[in-house]
């Protein structure tokens, strides 16, 4: 096994590289198409929420989760909560912190930026095809979670 690890890191530091401009382009290509004058990390922590309806997350655990700094995260979560698209109350289990849950206004500004979205991932889906975005997704599956596990 150690034979197949590269001697010289250059192969990884590009792929990493790669990786890291695919991730600014897409930010990029989605902040110019969403709504509501929302973020990135807004959205993301909006996705995030949508995908487990009815879980309240506390600031910390959605640092945790995008590796964010719990004032980055707190930021966004205020904005999002001026916005009325996610609720901030007090944590029952521990009186020190809040938990977040998305409100439906909130499932509303989700719904408007996946449509908002759309037509930039059909596009791409054409362009590159749905079995390479498969593919990649399957490759970098065991990287991303060998990463999880370093933390």
């Amino acid at each position: 096994m150690p034979d197949e690890i590269p001697q010289d890191p250059e192969e990884i530091f590009q792929l990493f590289a790669k990786i890291s401009m695919i991730h600014n382009h897409v930010t990029t290509q989605f902040v110019r198409v969403l709504p509501r004058d929302l973020s990135m990390a807004q959205f993301s922590i909006l996705h995030h929420l949508y995908r487990r309806p009815g879980v309240e997350k506390t600031p910390l655990e959605l640092a945790n989760h995008f590796l964010l700094s719990k004032a980055s995260v707190g930021e966004a979560l205020d904005k999002l909560a001026k916005k009325g698209f996610v609720a901030l109350k007090k944590n029952e289990k521990d009186g020190r912190s809040k938990v977040v849950s998305i409100t439906s206004a909130g499932l509303e500004a989700h719904r408007e930026s996946v449509m908002a979205i759309q037509p930039f991932l059909a596009e791409m889906r054409e362009a590159v095809g749905l079995e390479t975005l498969q593919a990649a997704s399957e490759i970098l599956y065991p990287i991303r979670e060998w990463l999880r596990e370093q933390r």
